[in-house]
């Protein structure tokens, strides 16, 4: 399974495989932990096993101290956890849905997360990730959010995902600097 890469090219408007890597080994349709640390973990053994991370214990834990710090939940029943590490060898993204939710421990939206997407920043390089993370938080916006929850399988996430990346446009131009060394 060849990994996809994160660059800019005018083929996004037909083709965006290459925007971030990710592709349905990445995304997780029942996450089945009840617990933050459970549904993390389960989404960055996607990242390990798709390749995006080569020690899912170092990344995870990244991750988590991460989450200590503040929550990544954004309200609506969406977190966005994120590390930057030197474990993650491109930057990836893993996505899951949860039935049940998933308590981010956050004060300032403590309704139970259904959406889960994890990021792996490489630590080398010049990787301008925070534009990303607005990016995707603005493509989940409400009504897609319900659409893409109803989702009955991962090759269904990532066509949804990529139809609404192709109508929502082009990443912001600060993401598009980093094309990872291969």
């Amino acid at each position: 399974m060849a990994l996809s890469k994160f660059h800019y090219s005018s083929e996004w408007e037909t083709d965006l495989s290459g925007v971030v890597g990710f592709h349905p080994a990445t995304m997780v349709r029942n996450l089945e932990p009840r617990d933050r640390m459970g549904a993390i973990k389960a989404l960055v053994n996607r990242l390990h096993a798709s390749g995006y991370v080569t020690d899912s214990l170092r990344f995870l834990q990244s991750v988590l101290d991460r989450e200590d710090l503040e929550s990544t939940a954004v309200g609506n029943g969406i977190a966005f956890p994120h590390a930057r590490c030197g474990s993650a060898r491109h930057l990836g993204m893993a996505l899951g849905i949860s039935g049940h939710g998933v308590d981010f421990h956050s004060d300032t939206h403590p309704e139970p997360v259904r959406l889960i997407c994890l990021v792996a920043v490489p630590a080398e390089g010049d990787i301008r990730y925070l534009p990303l993370l607005g990016y995707l938080c603005r493509l989940f916006h409400e009504d897609f959010t319900e659409t893409f929850l109803e989702s009955r399988t991962a090759e269904e996430m990532n066509r949804l995902l990529l139809r609404q990346m192709r109508l929502h446009g082009a990443l912001p131009e600060a993401c598009m600097e980093y094309v990872p060394a291969t």
